[in-house]
């Protein structure tokens, strides 16, 4: 009796966390009529929320459950403007730097990796972080290098402390 109520209890959690959507990477077309030689893959890391892609609002199409995920995005190829959120956890705290506009040119048939990092430097309790936001080759695969990335934004830095 008690496997049993065990498998039921793993059951609906399983259920409900696949259908909260946090299970699995969104997966977004933005153009099924363009051939996909034309396109350009975009993996958008869980620390980055896309609040608009060429100033139309893509929150609700693109996060359908409200919580922020990684995302893949296929889009056309050339220049695209992107409006987004970044968030970084840095001990107990959730550092954000909201309405970020990053422009960019993406080549056609390329992956391509944006994702939010920080510099931490500090000592005893006192910590000043840097946060910027990147965009890499995908087939380069060094994503947590500023060094490495094709385009990096670095933003204000922010001091915590006890």
């Amino acid at each position: 009796m008690v496997q049993k109520k065990c498998l039921f209890y793993i059951i609906a959690v399983f259920t409900v966390y696949i259908l909260s959507g946090c299970a699995f990477p969104g997966k977004v077309l933005v153009d099924p009529d363009i051939p996909s030689e034309k396109n350009t893959i975009v993996i958008f890391e869980s620390t980055i929320e896309i609040v608009e892609y060429n100033g139309v609002n893509v929150t609700k199409l693109w996060y359908p459950t409200g919580y922020l995920r990684k995302n893949t995005v296929t889009l056309p190829a050339g220049p695209a403007t992107f409006s987004i959120n970044c968030f970084a956890r840095l001990y107990k705290t959730i550092v954000s730097i909201k309405d970020i506009e990053l422009r960019f040119n993406f080549e056609a048939g390329k992956n391509y990796r944006v994702a939010a990092i920080y510099d931490r430097t500090g000592i005893l309790g006192w910590t000043t972080v840097k946060i910027g936001v990147g965009i890499w080759d995908d087939a380069i695969g060094a994503v947590n290098e500023k060094e490495t990335a094709l385009r990096y934004w670095e933003f204000d830095e922010i001091k915590l402390g006890w």
